[in-house]
């Protein structure tokens, strides 16, 4: 505070108490802030096997869906994931329609080391004449053992589009959560 007192002098007198004021309140608000606790990284792996209920139109505002069971890379189950997705945009060169799409996704993961809770994502992915080969995600937060989790998740393509058949990803979770 004597720098502020050294800074005030000359002012007017309710331009300094204003500044004395705005001082106190700061040093009171960011004096409650907590510390920051202690953060976590981890990279999970899993498999993802999706049944994608890809539109037949691809018009703005037609909505699509998809849902599948995940597993560890050893096959162990490790939870499902369901999401919808919005066309916003289309576009494309001869004749070939790319549509993209705004989506969110749930993953509720129960692994085999205990852990279960749901991580909410957010994705943009481009569609033509069937999935996308790579799809990146943004982790907008979590449930239970996940309640705090930030990061982002990669899912890639690695079976043929057969249509009625799951197709199988490869899904990589890269999590900070916040203790």
């Amino acid at each position: 505070m004597a720098g502020i007192d050294r800074f005030r002098r000359g002012m007017h007198p309710s331009a300094a108490a204003a500044v004395v004021a705005t001082a106190v309140w700061v040093t009171i608000a960011f004096s409650a802030v907590p510390s920051m606790a202690a953060a976590r990284e981890e990279t999970i792996n899993l498999v993802s096997r999706a049944s994608l209920l890809l539109p037949s139109s691809q018009l703005p505002g037609v909505a699509w869906s998809g849902n599948a069971n995940l597993y560890t890379p050893d096959g162990a189950p490790a939870g499902t994931a369901t999401g919808g997705c919005i066309i916003t945009k289309v576009s494309g060169a001869s004749g070939v329609p790319a549509a993209t799409s705004h989506c969110n996704i749930q993953f509720a993961l129960a692994l085999p080391d205990g852990r279960v809770g749901d991580v909410h994502t957010s994705a943009v992915m481009v569609t033509s004449l069937g999935p996308p080969s790579k799809i990146e995600y943004a982790i907008n937060g979590g449930t239970k053992d996940f309640r705090n989790a930030a990061g982002d998740a990669t899912s890639t393509l690695t079976s043929a589009v057969v249509p009625g058949n799951p197709t199988e990803w490869i899904l990589t979770f890269r999590l900070t959560t916040i203790e």
